[in-house]
């Protein structure tokens, strides 16, 4: 039975699925490194900009790059992996949190509600004049 266009093009396509799938294995294999943007660096890092900016400038933090002529700016992804591994391996481990039974665990108190409006919040919040 001859193969038609559509299951034909259905196996290029798993071909190409397949061959995307072994590139992306040896990828996560190999430290990759790439230009990483501030969004990124702040969610691998755990810190804010201001924070990143402020080590920076004391040195305890990779230096950004500028990336082509339009001001845009970037950190080396190598950089800012190996500078979360020294934190993480710098970093004492919290033996204060111990997990209790259920049994022994002090129950917790609710918190207490408020009783104001909102119309009083909002008049707090502002000055009458």
């Amino acid at each position: 039975m001859p193969a038609t266009n559509t299951t034909l093009a259905a196996e290029r396509l798993a071909e190409k699925r397949e061959k995307a799938l072994r590139q992306a294995q040896a990828i996560r294999g190999k430290a990759r490194r790439y230009i990483m943007r501030l969004p990124e660096v702040t969610a691998i890092s755990g810190l804010k900009r201001s924070s990143i900016y402020n080590l920076m400038a004391k040195g305890d933090f990779p230096k950004s790059r500028r990336i082509g002529s339009g001001g845009a700016i970037g950190w080396d992804s190598l950089e800012i992996t190996a500078w979360v591994d020294a934190q993480m391996d710098a970093a004492p481990i919290d033996d204060h949190l111990d997990i209790q039974d259920e049994e022994e665990a002090e129950p917790e108190s609710a918190p207490a509600k408020c009783t104001r409006t909102r119309r009083a919040h909002h008049d707090r919040k502002r000055p009458k004049q």
